[in-house]
């Protein structure tokens, strides 16, 4: 299995734990000081889940240009450091940006499977 594609299963067992357990929160976005944006947040003792929608993208400088990577959906996971960094688009486009393995995957499937 690629990590792409564990990335995407870890993704799929996230998403349902945020919507249902999540709430929205206000975060200041460091690409832009001073800007901020809003995310579906999950927070437990252990991880820590934050969905964007497309209704939420990521604010941009005037200066820069749109990227490949700025796909409308994005979801990262923490597990005291960043442990998933993914972006997708509804035509199934979908960006890796970052992925440890570890533990905490066997925490988040726990997680999914206690719904």
């Amino acid at each position: 299995m690629t990590d792409k594609s564990r990335a995407i299963e870890l993704r799929d067992l996230a998403l349902p734990i945020v919507a249902r357990h999540g709430a929205w929160e206000t975060v200041t976005c460091t690409c832009i000081p001073g800007s901020r944006m809003n995310l579906r947040a999950h927070r437990d003792d252990e991880l820590v889940i934050m969905y964007r929608t497309p209704f939420q993208a990521i604010p941009k400088s005037p200066y820069q240009q749109n990227s490949p990577q700025d796909l409308p959906y994005g979801l990262d996971i923490w597990n005291g450091d960043k442990v998933l960094n993914i972006a997708w688009a509804d035509d199934g486009r979908v960006e890796l940006h970052g992925y440890k393995p570890g533990t905490w995957e066997q925490r988040l499937t726990k997680a999914a499977r206690g719904m």
